[in-house]
């Protein structure tokens, strides 16, 4: 976990809205030096003063783990790191050295896990540390392994206890090393706790009463890694168990998909920062921090822009919605109208008329009788044998269905014949 005043965290990009008129003092001092003005350490602290007491900090969740080998190419000793990180005084029995670090404070807690299989002297911090350093003979040996995590500082002093034991228990003494814990929660500058841990791990596999050969797969970088996700599940666990809702994530922010750098270590430097004397490393994380601030605001921006189309979007929606439904009540209006008014007409209308006498008044003939027009379909039935006449029709009926007169009608008589058909 990180401590941020409010301005810090607001100008990080940390936290939504405006940010204060107050910025911390690596920023005044970064504004300063483009301007060409020399710092002034007094108006810096003055400007990192919290504009809001009852908002000072805001704790935000973060995530933390760095592994390192203590080595003798860096001029290093087992027994004089074992001593710093537990606060406490080691004689190196290799060179005689004494490494007293008693008066240092800020160390909550220390002790020493180990195997089963372990002997009892390697639970005592001085003999465990000089019996490494004896088992290596090289000049430029590998030591120890240290990770170093962030603790949640949201958790309880007993609660983050309880967290790193589990860790180191489950990922590294099941595992056949031993674990040196320390546990440390110095200040930070604004005053607020910086709880972390340190674990230093020994190398070698454990044989009868002593050390064995190195195990070459605690090296691995795929090794790392699984550690790395394992914290994040253990402190989720933690935080989860006891009601928190942070979370943190061991990815790494391109991963996480957050357009984000990440800050750099002052590591010493953060003492002459403190100082008010300009470093380096500070001026690096004081641009790490403006290019951040700076990202921060664009997608503050682009989160308003895709509010706001999404607010038009909505809008336009009801506004469509809305004319649908206008159109069709004027739809259903005017269909009403037209049927009402089709009605009327209807009532006006005339009266049927038979079918053949209307085909022919379209054909524009005139009104047969209706006598004729049922002789004529008498005719034609007959015609076709569909009356039930059994013999073919005689030139009378023939005569009749061509609409010619009888002999007597028509002026002519008939011309008598004899048998053979002569005329008389």
């Amino acid at each position: 976990m990180r401590a941020y005043t409010l301005p810090l965290a607001m100008s990080h990009g940390l936290l939504g809205g405006t940010p204060p008129a107050r910025r911390p003092p690596q920023f005044v001092a970064l504004v300063g030096a483009r301007q060409g003005q020399p710092r002034n350490p007094a108006k810096e602290r003055r400007a990192a003063l919290p504009w809001n007491p009852s908002a000072r900090v805001c704790i935000l969740a973060i995530y933390h783990l760095a592994a390192k080998v203590i080595g003798r190419s860096s001029g290093r000793s087992a027994p004089g790191a074992a001593a710093y990180r537990a606060a406490e005084m080691i004689r190196d029995t290799r060179t005689g050295e004494v490494f007293d670090y008693t008066r240092k404070g800020g160390v909550e807690h220390r002790e020493i896990l180990a195997p089963d299989n372990a002997p009892e002297w390697m639970k005592d911090r001085e003999q465990l540390w000089n019996a490494v350093e004896a088992a290596e003979k090289r000049k430029d040996a590998q030591l120890a392994r240290e990770v170093e995590v962030a603790l949640p500082r949201e958790l309880s002093r007993e609660q983050r206890l309880e967290l790193v034991r589990e860790f180191a228990q489950k990922e590294f003494v099941e595992r056949g090393m031993i674990a040196d814990i320390a546990v440390h929660n110095p200040r930070h500058p604004d005053g607020q706790e910086r709880p972390h841990a340190h674990i230093m791990l020994t190398l070698r596999e454990l044989t009868g009463d002593g050390f064995g050969a190195k195990n070459r797969e605690w090296n691995g970088k795929d090794q790392l890694e699984d550690w790395r996700e394992k914290w994040a599940e253990h402190a989720n666990r933690s935080l989860e168990r006891y009601g928190h809702e942070h979370r943190i994530d061991h990815r790494s922010y391109a991963d996480q998909g957050i357009d984000r750098e990440a800050q750099p270590k002052l590591g010493a430097a953060a003492a002459m920062e403190r100082r008010g004397e300009i470093t380096e490393r500070g001026n690096e994380l004081r641009q790490v921090a403006a290019r951040n601030a700076e990202r921060a605001g664009l997608a503050r921006q682009l989160e308003v822009v895709r509010e706001t189309l999404a607010e038009w979007k909505e809008r336009a929606a009801e506004a469509l919605q809305r004319g649908a439904e206008t159109a069709r009540e004027a739809y259903d209006l005017a269909k009403d109208r037209v049927g009402a008014w089709l009605g009327r007409a209807g009532d006006q209308a005339a009266p049927a008329v038979p079918a053949q006498v209307d085909r022919d008044a379209m054909l524009g003939r005139g009104a047969a009788a209706p006598e004729k027009i049922a002789d004529a379909v008498i005719d034609r039935e007959a015609l076709l044998g569909r009356v039930g006449r059994d013999v073919a029709p005689t030139a009378v009926d023939r005569d009749a269905m061509l609409g010619r007169s009888s002999g007597a009608e028509s002026g002519h008589g008939d011309t008598d014949r004899d048998e053979s058909g002569r005329d008389r």
